[in-house]
This record gives structure tokens, C-alpha cells and sequence, in this order.
């Protein structure tokens, strides 16, 4: 009894220094005082360290990330702690929402066309009301629905990702149907060209 309780006092003690970090995040990069330190990293290293921190989340709810890549030992530019926190974020939401009896999965495209990669974290969870869609990027949103309402959250994973993504010049998309899963598209330009992105105060206008 003493084990478990203890257990729960550490599992508390996480989420509250991740609540705490988030919120720090989101202050530093609404003020335009985030900046990002770039460099080189393979797409396989990127996506695997990401999978491997929301495993243990998602064993326990008996599912398995699912990950393809389809260069897996191209690089990508950009901010190896940044790119790596909008990946996690997005898997544990996937996660969190997904039943035992569901699936979730990381497909990563790249487009030489288009000089971009794209991210796409998806899940055959709960889903989202399509009239809902446009507040997922506000802080503090928590969508009012009867399935929603069951999962704990702060609101903040997505405000953050939509800044990081956008601090390093690219895009998200979401799409989701209630009752059927959820798919969110991170796009990140593929070229060290790009490393000078707008800035956030620009990026908040939009």
C-alpha cells in the first residue's frame, strides 16, 4: 500500500513538473523569447527517441506506436529538443486518447518536390467534433464533449506544438471525426535554408 502510494505521489510530482514546463514554454514563446538551436539529425533517430519516451504510456494501455519512415536516414534541420517535445506531445495525446482495443502510429513522408517532411501522428480514438477543430490550438482549450470529459489534460500540448511548429517555419494540420480517430500533419521544411523562420509575434497575428 505504502508502494503504491508512493507511486502515485512520483506519477503526480512528473505531471505536475510537466504542467509547470509547459506553461513556461508557451510564456517564452507568446513573448518572442524562445529561440531555437538547430542542427542536422537523421529522421530514424528523430522519430525512434520519440516513441521510445510514450511507450511505457502506451503499454500500459496495451498499445504499440506504430513507426514508418519512409527515408529513415534523411536529415532533417531543425531543434532537436523542440522537434522531439512537438513529437511526444502529440503521441501521448494520441495515446490518451485511443482505447486498448485501438491503434496509433507515426507515418513520416518525406517530399524533395516540395523540399518538406512530413510528421503524421494518428490514432483510432475518440475523435473530435469537426466544429471543434479550430479551438484545439488555443491554451487552456479543453474540448466539452461527453468522451472528452473522462481524460485528464491541461490544454496546452496543442497551443505548444502549433508555436514550435511555426517557430521553425512550418505547419500543422488536424483532421478527426468523432467516434473514429484523429490524424495531425506537422510539416517542417526540409532545407537549411529555412532556418530563418518568422517570428512569433508574426505567427501569432495569423
Amino acid at each position: 500500500r505504502q508502494q503504491r502510494s508512493l507511486k502515485l505521489v512520483e506519477a503526480s510530482g512528473r505531471q505536475l513538473l510537466a504542467l509547470i514546463n509547459d506553461i513556461l514554454d508557451l510564456a517564452k514563446a507568446d513573448a518572442g523569447k524562445m529561440n531555437l538551436s538547430k542542427e542536422p539529425m537523421l529522421l530514424i533517430d528523430l522519430c525512434q527517441s520519440s516513441v521510445h519516451l510514450i511507450q511505457p504510456m502506451a503499454a500500459e494501455k496495451k498499445l504499440h506506436i506504430q513507426l514508418h519512415v519512409d527515408q529513415p536516414h534523411a536529415t532533417l534541420w531543425a531543434d532537436p529538443k523542440r522537434s522531439r517535445q512537438i513529437l511526444t506531445n502529440l503521441l501521448s495525446n494520441a495515446v490518451k486518447f485511443t482505447s486498448e482495443t485501438g491503434q496509433v502510429g507515426l507515418n513520416v513522408t518525406t517530399d524533395p518536390e516540395k523540399q518538406c517532411v512530413r510528421f503524421l501522428v494518428w490514432d483510432t480514438g475518440i475523435g473530435i467534433d469537426e466544429s471543434q477543430l479550430e479551438r484545439l490550438f488555443a491554451p487552456f482549450v479543453q474540448l466539452d464533449s461527453r468522451l472528452s470529459r473522462n481524460y485528464e489534460g491541461t490544454g496546452l500540448g496543442l497551443a505548444l506544438v502549433s508555436r514550435l511548429v511555426r517557430l521553425h517555419g512550418g505547419d500543422v494540420e488536424i483532421k478527426s471525426r468523432l467516434g473514429e480517430g484523429t490524424q495531425v500533419t506537422v510539416t517542417f521544411p526540409w532545407t537549411r535554408g529555412a532556418d530563418t523562420a518568422p517570428s512569433i509575434q508574426a505567427l501569432l497575428v495569423r
